[in-house]
Formats: structure tokens, sequence, C-alpha cells
């Protein structure tokens, strides 16, 4: 959880990783912290309370009404640039980028030791027309409902090198939703074909497959009958694909 809280004279990000604390955060709740981890985030004074920290309940007290807006910017802050996943890869280390792809391996959910606090995280591999990219997510993002197919954005992420290779993982500011498949124009080089009823199953000479309608096949090769889509051999088409579904698609040369 992040909330935005106002000492009197500036505005905190307070990230709360315990649960048991959030029944204590909430609008015009004076409280009082100890034992918690504070940082600079994104140029923001950040108080990070843990399962170690100590939250007391305080004696109410006045703010200037300009932290109210001071403080929404802070929990509620525009996703970070969209980047491809190649070049999400190559950013500078701490800059938060946002990418979208499809999830194409999930790992078992899993616990691990941080400062004493065991947190969950989970590993996926997620991928784009540019490159694939492991991401891990750390906390509750490690229980979003993300599974192999699912286009999906996450935002916020940055960039982390470990035996010279480079990954990307979730930050506090982090959010994992539900993404529109993309259409990506290629080319691609036709193998074989199977044919059920109006549909057909391109099978490509990269050993994957699309599906297309049959009609759509068939006009784009000048075609009357399915009969002689095979006659001369392996073919090329210029395609819109949205996902393993072709959309559109033209002879190519």
């Amino acid at each position: 959880m992040t909330v935005g809280v106002s000492d009197g004279s500036c505005v905190h990000k307070l990230i709360v990783y315990d649960p048991a604390k959030f029944k204590y955060m909430k609008v015009g709740h004076t409280i009082v912290t100890r034992e918690t981890i504070r940082r600079e985030e994104d140029g923001i004074r950040t108080i990070i309370i843990t399962k170690n920290s100590k939250v007391f309940m305080g004696a109410p007290m006045e703010v200037p009404s300009a932290h109210d807006t001071q403080a929404d910017r802070i929990v509620n802050p525009p996703p970070a640039e969209e980047k491809s996943v190649k070049d999400a890869l190559g950013s500078p280390a701490k800059k938060k980028i946002t990418v979208k792809g499809k999830v194409v391996q999930e790992d078992e959910i899993k616990t691990v030791s941080v400062r004493g606090e065991e947190v969950k995280i989970k590993t996926i591999m997620l991928k784009d027309s540019t490159e694939t990219a492991k991401i891990t997510l750390w906390r509750d993002l490690a229980t979003a409902d993300t599974r192999p197919g699912d286009y999906i954005q996450v935002t916020d992420v940055v960039v982390n090198i470990y035996n010279n290779q480079a990954s990307l993982q979730t930050t506090s500011r982090s959010n994992v939703k539900k993404s529109e498949i993309p259409e990506v124009k290629k080319v691609v080089t036709v193998e074989g074909i199977c044919i059920d009823d109006t549909e057909a199953e391109l099978f490509l000479d990269d050993e994957s497959t699309l599906q297309i309608e049959l009609c759509i096949l068939l006009s784009a090769l000048s075609l009357e009958s399915d009969e002689d889509i095979m006659a001369n051999g392996s073919f090329k088409l210029d395609v819109v694909c949205s996902g393993d579904r072709i959309l559109s698609a033209i002879a190519a040369t």
C-alpha cells in the first residue's frame, strides 16, 4: 500500500508492506512511526513500513491544504514511459519504464527473505516483437492474475543486472494489468496448410503456426479453390496479425 503523508512542512511517500498495519492508513488519521526505512525515491522522501516497524495512532494535526494535492500526485503518479522490451533491457539503472507484451512463461510463487521479512516473488517471461525478458514480480504483484498467453502491461519496472544478464523487476510504483493484443505487420513464409471448413492453419518456415479465415487466404492468393494453394510449393504473405490470428493478408514477393 502506498499513501501520501504530511508532517506539516512537507509531504512524504509512505509505503506499507505489512498488511496488519493497513488499518492505520486512513485519510485524516494521524500516525507516529518507528523503526522505518527512509530513503529518496524519484526525488521524493520515502518512508517504508515493514513487519518490524511500529505504527501508533497520534493526536489530530492540521496540515496545509496544498499538501492534499501533492499527496494525490504521489499516490497516483502517471506510469513511466512505455518502451519496447529490447529498449527497456538497455535502459539506465534505476530508470523506470513501462513494458507490454505476451507472457510466454510463468514460474511458481516463492518466498525470499528481505531484511528479515519473508517476501513473495514470481518470475515471468514477457515477449514482444523485439525481445523476451525475465520480469520479477515482487510482493503483492507476485499474486497478480497472469498466465502464459496473456498480454499484459507492467508499469514502472527497472533493470536488474546479475551475472552480466539484464532482467526487469517491479518497484513500489509498479502495476500489472491485462492489455489488448497488439496488431503486428510482418512477412511470413508458408510451408504447409491444414484446412478445417472455413478456417485454415498455416505452418510457417520458423515452425510456428498462424490461423486465418480461408476466404482471406484465397483472396490474398487470387484463388477460387483451396485445392491449388500448395501447388507451387511454399509462398510468402504480407500479413497483419493479432496474436496467432491473421487479420488481413496479401501475397508477398
